[in-house]
């Protein structure tokens, strides 16, 4: 009886593996299809600020990169923020989801905006992010790059920040704000935040990056960027 016990045990623990290195295969292989789509459409005679992405989901909004992480990939904005937790570019499923836009941000103004992703436990999507509690690692991969139908734009991260998922005020700091509201928002993420590098910071609007904190209950762990 425990000789079968333990062969059912292996044989669960076996299929979990498998199971668990499918799904970090799939997200590492549509990772890299959508970068060849991207670079093959990056020397074409005619410039498409979407490198043909957009003709394969209208949801696209545009790429993210963040040197020296493996960052780097299409950012997406559904309907409302749960279209895309679960379900990758391609609209497939997926544990991994997609890197995608607070569903209230208007795209549409120069205005502070959210980009959500899954802290992978397998290193894909938002995981590297994780190294940014590491303030040697935050001051010297601070860059990050957004390209979206209006072109080319630079990111400066100045300060990283844990909070609550429940009442983070985050998406109150969504679009434009008045010179009263951005100080009060600098203000709070000032107080708040286990890393801030005032000289790091330049001006509006600002992007916020999201993902998971599994050292705090229902944690967030947020990076603050202005833009160059």
């Amino acid at each position: 009886m425990i000789r079968i016990i333990l062969m059912c045990c292996c044989l669960c623990a076996s299929i979990l593996i498998c199971s668990n290195s499918y799904r970090t295969w799939k997200t590492v292989n549509t990772a890299n299809t959508l970068v060849s789509i991207y670079e093959s459409n990056a020397d074409s005679e005619f410039w498409d600020w979407s490198h043909g992405l957009l003709d394969l989901n209208p949801d696209y909004v545009g790429w993210l990169t963040i040197p020296g992480t493996t960052v780097d990939g299409p950012v997406v904005q559904g309907n409302d923020n749960t279209e895309y937790l679960r379900t990758d570019f391609f609209g497939e499923p997926a544990s991994s989801g997609a890197l995608f836009i607070d569903e209230n941000a208007d795209m549409n103004t120069n205005g502070n905006f959210i980009v959500y992703g899954h802290l992978m436990r397998d290193g894909t999507m938002f995981a590297d992010l994780a190294q940014y509690k590491s303030k040697e690692f935050f001051e010297t991969n601070s860059l990050v790059r957004w390209e979206t139908r209006t072109g080319i734009r630079y990111y400066k991260l100045f300060a990283g920040l844990i909070v609550s998922g429940s009442d983070s005020p985050i998406r109150a700091w969504l679009n434009t704000q008045t010179p009263e509201q951005e100080k009060e928002m600098l203000d709070t993420i000032a107080h708040s935040a286990y890393f801030y590098q005032e000289d790091l910071l330049r001006s509006g609007p600002y992007l916020f990056l999201i993902t998971c904190d599994y050292q705090k209950e229902n944690g967030r762990l947020v990076l603050v960027a202005s833009a160059l």
